[in-house]
């Protein structure tokens, strides 16, 4: 059976290489949420999702927290970044 880290480095390698479309990313991040054991006590208060950490540009999928002051302020508000971004959006801007 492969090791958590062997499928943590293909995952990584997929996820971040330059040609992987977004509707990917967003299945990869799924089936890291689902998988991930860390964190599975904070879930969000508004999609009820596990937060999960994963380096990115944006919140892709609930329960997604992307960024450094993300992970602190999950911690205050228990809000992931996907759903933050979601709450705190301007009425004209586009979420993805």
């Amino acid at each position: 059976m492969p090791s958590k880290n062997k499928d943590r480095k293909a995952w990584e390698t997929e996820f971040y290489n330059l040609d992987t479309t977004r509707e990917r990313r967003c299945e990869l991040l799924t089936l890291l949420r689902d998988q991930e054991e860390e964190g599975k006590d904070l879930t969000c208060f508004f999609c009820g999702h596990y937060i999960f950490y994963a380096p990115y540009t944006e919140a892709l999928i609930q329960g997604h927290v992307y960024s450094n002051a993300g992970i602190r302020e999950v911690y205050i508000t228990k809000i992931c970044e996907h759903c933050f971004d979601r709450v705190t959006k301007e009425p004209d801007e586009e979420m993805g």
